[in-house]
């Protein structure tokens, strides 16, 4: 992220009130705990009262013992009950309130990060091809802990310290009206020095967040990266690449810090002013005019330098306020982004009983100026297998995309067993496709996990079916914990075979009408090749099946080819039909090399 970058990001910031009214809105089931945590809290309010309030008796009761007739009840003993009633009140309430809290706070970190996670899971597949995923979940990540610590600073401090002002200048106010002026004087004083600087704040707090979340995504993409690193050798150039947005991040904590330094410097001079100022004024009124008592005299020190010190905690803490109030803004931006592929009002359940898919006058393209798919149709018979040929950047891949509603044709409709994928739901259009891609992922759980993942309620003896079936059951027994290994991150403890066959082995698990092959056996050495494509055809006897391979020897047996060029088409056939037909089709297979595809020069078109 550059300085410039930077300064865009200052133009964009969520207001501090905006960014905790979507708290509020995130845990409105919860509003009661919140209010009875608050209620408990307000106990600091309190004792920067009453204890001094009751102390004010208790000298003046002892400096007056003289009058008191014998035998009558001393009049120091009432406000000192009274006094450790209160005291015992407010410590009760602090505990009861901790005991709250610590029964809550993980309840409300969960609701927030659950409530981030799935929003964001909802969200396309371009949206995910376009962020890092390290960035997203710092942002998920500190968005729970920040949330958090937001309503902590208000429920514990701020709104206390506000309340015991509040307290403070009418009982100020009942002893001498000009008390009650000089303190409400200086907490408009000392609030308008705190607004004027916390705006600056809250601005320098949620560009840093910003800055740092795209620091962490980027050590989390060269982290997961690595052994493209130490293929390339390229260590001291991917340093540099982090050591650039760790300077800029190191920059902008370094700026706020400084700003939050200058704010607590004049804070603090206008504190002295508050202490020193009230606590002359009132030995001018005790000794001087007589006007107050010992009790009173005390009471007005002690009560001023506790409020002092309660606006001086504020103080202390609202630039931490407005940092996690700009952190909490972050990690709320990812609730802010549109959800753009999202299932129609009243949308129904796919019902696949054949498997045909039929592209009706499809217009689609990535970009305004980019023709893709203009006017489209194609028809595909349930049960039918066809292979889908082309350069790279002709169109295959975003055809198989469209079908799983990855992205929305921007007119036409694609259709499957005549039912329009743009009424029904997301879920149960993807139950009825089964993918097997290029590069298969696999989650860093055991590799009986990743293959039920298709199909949860599988047995485990469905499971094993289903790798002998895709040739990996004997690796599997042969490794140390067998189905109970743990593949790694992205499954790189295990061979590119390996994940390959694994990946298919879950496709074979999942019941499903419809089967995408996306160069599924290209990671496969011949003899396990040719293994799998015995067993692919087993799979394939009842499903519609749409093959994209640039090895197009692997497509002779299909029932029909579609031949790609340029967004469109071009020819349909099958091979044989295509080769005699003697147009682009044959050009390609003329073109083989080794049995694959040369690229050709449609870069310019994205799949």
């Amino acid at each position: 992220m550059s300085v410039n970058n930077v300064n865009q990001l200052q133009k964009k910031q969520k207001s501090g009130i905006a960014v905790l009214l979507s708290i509020l809105r995130l845990n409105k089931g919860h509003w009661g705990t919140l209010l009875l945590i608050q209620l408990c809290c307000l106990a600091w309010a309190l004792e920067a009262n009453i204890l001094p309030y009751a102390l004010r008796f208790v000298l003046d009761a002892l400096q007056n013992h003289d009058a008191i007739p014998e035998g009558s009840l001393h009049p120091v003993v009432i406000p000192i009950v009274l006094g450790m009633s209160a005291w015992v009140v407010i410590i009760s309430l602090f505990h009861f309130g901790d005991y709250v809290m610590a029964n809550f706070i993980a309840k409300f970190k969960e609701n927030m990060r659950m409530a981030a996670y799935e929003h964001v899971s909802q969200q396309s597949y371009g949206y995910f091809v376009s962020n890092m995923s390290g960035s997203i979940a710092s942002q998920i990540s500190d968005l729970a802990r920040s949330s958090w610590d937001v309503m902590e600073l208000l429920i514990q401090t701020f709104i206390p310290a506000f309340l015991g002002v509040i307290v403070a200048i009418g009982l100020f106010a009942v002893l001498h009206p000009m008390f009650g002026m000089i303190l409400i004087c200086w907490v408009t004083m000392h609030l308008l020095c705190c607004f004027y600087f916390s705006q600056k704040c809250r601005s320098l707090a949620q560009v840093h967040a910003m800055v740092q979340n795209g620091l962490s995504g980027r050590i989390a993409d060269s982290l997961a990266n690595h052994s493209i690193i130490r293929l390339f050798t390229a260590f001291s150039g991917e340093y540099r690449y982090i050591k650039n947005a760790q300077n800029l991040e190191r920059q902008q904590y370094t700026i706020s810090l400084m700003y939050v330094a200058k704010m607590k410097l004049v804070l603090g001079v206008v504190y002295l002013f508050w202490v020193g100022g009230v606590m002359t004024l009132a030995e001018i009124y005790a000794y001087k005019y007589g006007i107050m008592s010992i009790g009173e005299l005390v009471y007005v020190i002690n009560t001023a330098n506790n409020i002092g010190m309660m606006m001086w905690v504020v103080a202390i803490m609202m630039p931490n306020l407005f940092q996690e109030l700009g952190v909490s803004a972050q990690g709320l931006s990812l609730l802010d982004v549109p959800i753009t592929i999202e299932d129609a009002e009243n949308a129904g359940i796919l019902k696949v009983l054949h498997g045909s898919i039929e592209f009706r006058n499809v217009v689609f393209h990535y970009h305004e100026g980019q023709t893709l798919f203009e006017e489209q149709n194609a028809f595909i018979p349930a049960g039918q297998k066809v292979g889908l040929v082309g350069f790279s950047g002709s169109g295959k891949t975003t055809f198989t995309n469209l079908i799983l509603r990855y992205f929305d044709v921007i007119s036409g409709e694609i259709l499957i067993d005549g039912q329009n994928i743009k009424k029904v739901t997301q879920e149960s259009l993807r139950r009825n496709i089964a993918m097997i891609p290029q590069d298969a992922a696999l989650f860093n759980r055991s590799i009986m996990e990743n293959i039920k993942y298709s199909n949860a309620e599988a047995t485990e003896e469905e499971v094993i079916w289903a790798a002998k079936m895709a040739n990996c059951h004997q690796f599997i027994k042969a490794m140390p914990e067998g189905y109970a290994t743990i593949v790694g991150e992205r499954g790189s403890k295990l061979s590119g075979g390996q994940r390959q066959r694994i990946a298919i082995a879950r496709a074979f698990l999942k019941e499903s009408k419809i089967l995408i092959l996306d160069e599924a056996t290209s990671a496969l050495d011949s003899n396990t090749e040719r293994l799998i494509q015995e067993s692919l055809s087993k799979i394939m006897s009842h499903k519609t099946t749409l093959v994209i391979a640039h090895r197009l020897s692997t497509l002779v047996q299909m029932d029909r080819i579609l031949v790609f060029y340029n967004g469109k088409i071009v020819e349909d056939g099958s091979h044989d039909e295509l080769i005699e037909h003697d147009g682009h089709y044959a050009k390609l297979w003329s073109m083989q090399m080794g049995g694959f595809l040369a690229d050709g020069d449609n870069s310019d078109f994205k799949e």
